[in-house]
């Protein structure tokens, strides 16, 4: 791995300095799709990407006499996106359709949030594929669903593009 180390970061429990890495292309997802999948053990889905919750704090400032001092005003956390790979078979299609139906529907109009808001859940796995850490989104639900583009220019796989809102996340570290 490219870089340096920084000394005296090691191992919490006072072991050896070697660090295990984590990587873009390991991790699960579960609970996604709160009650739109009827049994997970069933429903199998292949995500390209998904994005990281974002921390943000908003900055509140107060203009001393001859300073400005800055307070914390509120926390955010951005959106997170997710791509998957459009399948045929079980279809996401359906899936998606059953997902945006928890939010909105033509019959009922919009939901009440206890019905839509559910909370998502995907862990990061290290190299050996032994869990690091575990993101737990609260209060989830899609607010956009894009489900790609048809062109004859192209051979690729069709993708579904989901944009998940929550009210906050929570890491997990792994012991």
């Amino acid at each position: 791995m490219p870089g340096f180390n920084v000394q005296g970061i090691g191992d919490p429990k006072g072991g050896s300095s070697t660090q295990e890495f984590a990587y873009t292309y390991t991790w699960k997802i579960f609970e996604m799709f709160g009650s739109a999948a009827t049994h997970d053990s069933d429903l199998l889905v292949n995500a390209k990407d998904i994005s990281l919750p974002t921390f943000s704090v908003g900055i509140e400032t107060r203009q001393g006499a001859s300073l400005e001092y800055k307070f914390a005003k509120n926390v955010s956390y951005d959106d997170v996106k997710v791509t998957f790979y459009d399948a045929i078979y079980p279809s996401l299609l359906d899936l998606m359709i059953k997902w945006r139906k928890t939010v909105w529907t033509d019959e009922v109009g919009l939901k009440t949030a206890e019905q839509y808001k559910k909370n998502s859940r995907f862990d990061i796995l290290g190299p050996s594929g032994v869990e690091v850490s575990r993101w737990n989104l609260i209060g989830s639900w899609p607010s956009t669903i894009r489900h790609g583009e048809l062109t004859y220019t192209s051979s690729d796989v069709k993708i579904v593009e989901v944009t998940v809102t929550y009210d906050y996340a929570e890491e997990e570290e792994q012991q």
